[in-house]
């Protein structure tokens, strides 16, 4: 391959390719046809703490992955609390950044049944 060499690759590796069809070029298109626009398809590192997947959405013949964020709380500490305190499910815990206290929250109501202190906090989980 020489210098300045135009490469040329298939166009079903192509994240522009999609059911015999080109986006970039907006023309329809055989998988083994080759073009100068080739793009790998994108690659989504997961990290290995789980905090994000892979999810998929199926609509009729097209499939969209997409990156998802796991919900809730990975805080080690808030999850030992709620062991600790025997929550039933319609509550939740919240930390606030500011002060280190976690409020207790109704999830259905979203009022705030009670506001643990970061000193009793502290008690509560060395017990």
């Amino acid at each position: 391959m020489g210098h300045g060499e135009i490469v040329s690759y298939n166009c079903e590796g192509c994240r522009h390719y999609f059911n015999d069809y080109c986006k970039r070029r907006k023309i329809r298109v055989e998988s083994s046809d080759s073009c100068t626009y080739h793009e790998p398809p994108y690659e989504v590192k997961l990290p290995p703490d789980g905090r994000y997947g892979l999810a998929a959405v199926a609509a009729k013949k097209h499939v969209n992955y997409f990156v998802k964020s796991k919900r809730g709380s990975n805080d080690p500490e808030l999850k030992e609390l709620r062991k600790r305190l025997n929550l039933p499910r319609g509550f939740r815990l919240q930390r606030y950044q500011s002060d280190g206290s976690v409020c207790v929250k109704n999830a259905n109501t979203k009022e705030i049944v009670r506001k643990i202190s970061a000193e009793e906090i502290v008690r509560i989980l060395n017990v």
